[in-house]
């Protein structure tokens, strides 16, 4: 199988790569200042500035092999967001470091699917690459990620500047030695 073709399906989600069809949903969930609150700036994006980033992810596929997945649910097809390792590029201190993240739709909080396709995505990453950890940031007060990342097995391990905004985040690692898969 192709890496094009690669997918992951969880209990109630699939991991995929990216459709131009996810337009759409990528645009209004990034366009939800509840969403957009702890990232970056909290700025919301309009169509063009999603789908810029869109073609940023989808790049950093071919650019790694690895990347942020499509995630949608499995009982109705409905987008459920993003989720993946990629890099950060606009933040210098942890641009080398591959970073988990994930974005949904504020529809879906509170439904553990941002913590099943974490873990999924957590388990690909060290299973198909020889990076020996991974990182992910998180704003202070969004209590929601930080409880993701500890069900990860990552712990904060510092603060570091944010190059845009000027605020301290909070970074958190997990190394493949302490990964325990699901």
């Amino acid at each position: 199988m192709s890496s094009a073709e690669r997918r992951i399906e969880t209990e109630r989600l699939v991991l995929r790569h990216w459709r131009d069809a996810d337009l759409d949903g990528f645009a209004a969930m990034n366009a939800d200042p509840e969403v957009m609150r702890f990232i970056g700036d909290g700025h919301v994006q309009d169509r063009a500035e999603a789908a810029s980033l869109l073609d940023r992810i989808r790049r950093g596929w071919t650019e790694h092999g690895f990347g942020r997945w499509a995630v949608q649910r499995r009982s109705d097809g409905v987008f459920a967001g993003f989720c993946g390792v990629g890099f950060l590029k606009s933040f210098p201190e942890v641009a080398d470091e591959p970073e988990i993240g994930w974005r949904l739709p504020r529809a879906l909080w509170g439904a553990g699917y941002a913590t099943e396709a974490a873990i999924a995505s957590r388990d690909d990453f060290f299973r198909t690459t020889a990076y020996d950890h991974l990182i992910s940031l998180s704003q202070p007060g969004n209590v929601m990620s930080e409880r993701i990342m500890a069900k990860l097995g990552m712990r904060r391990v510092e603060d570091v500047r944010h190059p845009t905004i000027g605020a301290l985040v909070h970074r958190h690692r997990l190394d493949r030695a302490d990964w325990k898969p699901a």
